[in-house]
């Protein structure tokens, strides 16, 4: 496994990176270091402000600073460009590279051109949008020709790969098929392979005595109501905003259930402005105002990340 340490790593001194790299070895990971600029530019700027976004159907409701843009996407580069130097010193031949997600879409044929004959393979765990979407993003030529250095791209559905496909033929003029892209010397293949989960593992897990004890503890302190569990980023691509202002019209269209349902919002940070965190402060503490009394809370708002432990109990009484 390849992968940047956390945020903490960018301040770590020479020696500390390197007693860390000796330890994250010996569990078959090894780190890639970069400094904060980049940090910044590939993953606050480029990931979370302009990929995420636009790959979910938003894009920025104002043109951003061209050359501001031009850096990030630099950075953006610079990374993936780190991760293959490090991937090119540890590859054998023989090896599957396996590249995820939309942090590394420049990896593909950055790796292709430094290992021609290396296997490939790159899935993307969010959505691709379509053609009309990606040809509003600055650097769509690089995101694609970047995927297409890759023998296999895999996505989650169908829409996907067919956005994926067509945008590839639309913007970058390589024929189509349903099964791949046929490029100069080689095919591309695209695959769909949608994630699950382990079910009999979270079953197991959920059969934990913290489980089970945090378990009890909800259903005597919400006894005789309707729970709806809620654990989501606290950002504009997903809704706890408009998620909060249904609830809200749900409580004034049947005021029976006052009393009767409770909304447990846990909200993750991210990078996104506090403006959108004070926008649903306040929905909360309207909505608790309005709807609320000593011995109800409508909503449950935590603007922190619970224990593993808490969240499957909150899944079990749900």
């Amino acid at each position: 496994w390849f992968g940047l340490p956390g945020e903490q790593s960018l301040t770590l001194t020479d020696d500390a990176k390197e007693a860390l790299t000796k330890k994250l070895y010996r569990y078959d990971c090894v780190p890639v270091f970069v400094d904060q600029e980049q940090f910044n530019g590939h993953y606050n700027q480029v990931c979370k402000q302009i990929i995420w976004k636009a790959f979910h159907y938003q894009l920025p409701e104002y043109p951003k600073s061209a050359n501001k843009e031009q850096q990030w996407w630099n950075d953006y580069k610079e990374v993936n460009e780190k991760f293959a130097e490090v991937i090119v010193k540890h590859y054998k031949p023989g090896d599957i590279i396996w590249v995820n997600d939309y942090h590394l879409m420049f990896l593909p044929k950055i790796l292709r051109k430094l290992i021609p004959n290396a296997a490939i393979g790159f899935f993307l765990h969010i959505p691709f949008p379509s053609s009309e979407i990606v040809r509003c993003i600055y650097a769509r030529e690089q995101i694609l020709e970047g995927l297409l250095g890759a023998d296999l791209v895999g996505f989650q559905t169908y829409s996907f790969m067919r956005h994926f496909i067509s945008t590839v033929s639309r913007l970058l003029g390589y024929e189509a098929t349903p099964n791949g892209i046929q490029l100069e010397n080689s095919v591309v293949s695209v695959g769909i392979f949608p994630i699950g989960i382990d079910i009999d593992a979270i079953n197991e897990k959920r059969r934990d005595k913290k489980v089970i004890d945090i378990e009890k503890n909800l259903l005597e302190k919400y006894a005789g109501m309707k729970l709806i569990i809620g654990r989501d980023k606290n950002d504009y691509v997903k809704g706890v905003r408009h998620k909060l202002a249904s609830f809200e019209k749900f409580l004034k269209t049947y005021p029976e259930w006052i009393g009767k349902v409770v909304l447990i919002q846990v909200a993750l940070s991210t990078v996104e402005q506090n403006e959108l965190e004070c926008q649903v402060s306040n929905l909360v503490a309207r909505i608790n105002s309005r709807f609320g009394s000593l011995g109800y809370t409508p909503v449950v708002y935590l603007q922190q990340d619970i224990p593993y432990e808490q969240y499957l109990a909150l899944l079990t009484v749900n």
